[in-house]
């Protein structure tokens, strides 16, 4: 005898609503609970490495949306062609799709405005570390800047302090909205001089208590491997931090455009220096100042 639990089908209306608004979790009341992983996974993986793929697409061809139409489809045709005799699982309910969206989405903001989040280069300003298009994964931990979509959501004094070599994500002094990455050359209390394509550092010291350091140039090795006409590539050493920059020995430094006029500043407190890995096509600190320590939304944790 078929039981009423055996005769259930997925109301095609309630569908179409959770095939619409709820994305992958429709496929757990449709009884699909794999096809609901697989989706899912699919999902994180065009977010992962959707905007390494965008140079090769056309520029009306969005990944994730696709996907998005792809599962509404597939979530429709398998509501109107379910089988009403197979065993129905205890997730194809519309309640437990709902929740598990309301729990996944407060899971992924709360991540995003607190711990983790995703960015994409948008220039080839910090080549050949980042190129265009590569997705970091930026630790904001410790940091208190909490944003979302652009939008301010609260700020605090962290707790946290960027090392020299660091790469850092940060809302660009002069337009609060943009996010730049570049890497932390100078501390708060450091004196940076630029002498041609050479970056001198003096650390932070009180004169009164110690001798100060003196200037120590950042050391360079040409690296032959990374090169890439008509830049030249380097690895340039900043304590512990070993990283690649280039270098286009045809373009003379733009020293006219230079922060206040000059090539030596005494980085202030609660401010950092920072500058690009593609030196000759960045706009840094070299051009528009320091970044303060408030304006740092993290550091880069990884890259791809």
């Amino acid at each position: 005898m078929t039981t009423e639990k055996q005769l259930w089908k997925p109301n095609t209306w309630v569908s179409v609503i959770l095939g619409v608004f709820m994305q992958p979790f429709a496929f757990l009341y449709v009884n699909r609970g794999r096809l609901f992983f697989a989706y899912l996974s699919l999902f994180a993986l065009v977010a992962l490495i959707g905007p390494k793929l965008t140079p090769f697409l056309p520029s009306y061809i969005d990944l994730a949306f696709l996907l998005l139409i792809l599962m509404f489809i597939h979530t429709l045709w398998l509501a109107k062609t379910y089988d009403s005799n197979q065993p129905r699982s205890w997730y194809a309910n519309w309640w437990v799709s709902l929740l598990g969206f309301i729990l996944f989405l407060v899971l992924i903001l709360f991540t995003r405005i607190n711990a983790f989040e995703l960015f994409a280069a948008p220039s080839s300003s910090m080549s050949p570390t980042l190129t265009p298009n590569s997705v970091v994964v930026v630790n904001k931990l410790g940091y208190e800047n909490h944003r979302l979509a652009g939008i301010q959501l609260k700020k605090e004094s962290p707790s946290k302090r960027p090392q020299r070599g660091n790469l850092i994500v940060f809302q660009f002094p002069e337009q609060l909205s943009i996010n730049y990455i570049s890497r932390v050359v100078g501390l708060p209390g450091d004196t940076i001089a630029l002498k041609g394509k050479q970056v001198f550092i003096q650390p932070a010291c009180d004169t009164l208590d110690a001798q100060c350091a003196p200037m120590q140039a950042l050391h360079q090795i040409e690296q032959g491997a990374i090169s890439e006409p008509p830049y030249q590539g380097y690895s340039e050493s900043i304590e512990e931090h070993t990283y690649n920059i280039w270098l286009n020995k045809h373009a003379s430094p733009r020293t006219e455009r230079y922060y206040q006029g000059k090539s030596k500043w005494k980085v202030p407190d609660n401010h950092y220096f920072v500058l690009g890995d593609n030196r000759d096509n960045s706009l840094d600190s070299r051009y528009w100042g320091f970044v303060p320590v408030d304006n740092i939304i993290g550091e880069v944790a990884l890259s791809w």
